[in-house]
């Protein structure tokens, strides 16, 4: 479990805990594991510059919407920004920065709750700033983005929000599902249509993939956004990059 006992702690030790290992909670740093958690965080920058070279983004930084940057949170005291996606432990990695920043006492990262990690306004975000201190930021703050598999990450999303049982999954199924059950099932029955708890991954990745304008809604939600949507890669130089394993 990590434990962080003083909130100065070394960005290196930030950069240690980037998941190559796939343990987000070992916090034992040796030379040998700094290297090679150095030599993959280079070895995903370059790909990433060598894709977007192929894929060159349509739009430039200043051409984008402030909101399309409220994911992209701030910790100015070590000069840190980090882009979270949803479905990619973004709420340990919130518990994390709200350690980092200074709003939380205690020294176990998994005492704050996720409702507390994600209470709307913790942290500053780059839609929320000038251009020019947004440029700054990007210039001279370390930026860090974690992945996942993209499937994973959808299937993950599937399961928790429109095939779970808890409040969040009923929500979902309410508002989502029930829209889905209509647009995408022949001869829906009168329960599912009124609750919308039996969704199929089927139903679910024609509603992906279709993106018709009646869904545009709830289509671009942030669980299922792609990455790039919600942090710009092409756009923003990203000096950690992790990834997330999970079994």
């Amino acid at each position: 479990m990590l434990k962080m006992g003083v909130l100065k702690v070394e960005l290196v030790l930030l950069l240690n805990l980037l998941l190559v290992s796939g343990d987000v909670y070992n916090n034992e740093v040796s030379e040998h594991s700094l290297e090679l958690t150095q030599s993959l965080n280079l070895a995903r920058q370059e790909l990433i510059q060598e894709t977007c070279r192929h894929f060159p983004p349509k739009y430039g930084l200043d051409e984008l919407p402030p909101s399309q940057l409220e994911h992209i949170l701030i910790n100015e005291e070590h000069k840190l920004l980090y882009c979270y996606v949803p479905k990619v432990a973004c709420t340990n990695w919130k518990r994390i920065f709200m350690m980092l920043s200074g709003k939380w006492n205690g020294t176990d990262v998994l005492s704050i709750t996720a409702s507390i990690a994600h209470t709307p306004g913790m942290f500053r975000d780059l839609s929320n700033v000038s251009k020019a201190e947004r440029d700054y930021m990007l210039e001279n703050y370390n930026k860090m983005i974690i992945v996942r598999n993209p499937f994973e990450r959808l299937l993950s999303a599937f399961r928790n929000k429109l095939e779970g049982d808890t409040l969040s999954a009923r929500y979902f199924q309410d508002r989502i599902g029930r829209r889905i059950i209509k647009a995408y099932r022949e001869n829906p029955s009168n329960e599912s249509l009124e609750y919308g708890r039996d969704v199929t991954f089927k139903e679910f990745a024609l509603f992906l993939t279709n993106r018709s304008e009646e869904m545009a809604d709830v289509v671009n939600n942030e669980h299922w956004q792609p990455i790039t949507n919600l942090c710009h890669p092409c756009l923003i130089k990203y000096t950690l990059v992790g990834k997330s394993y999970f079994s």
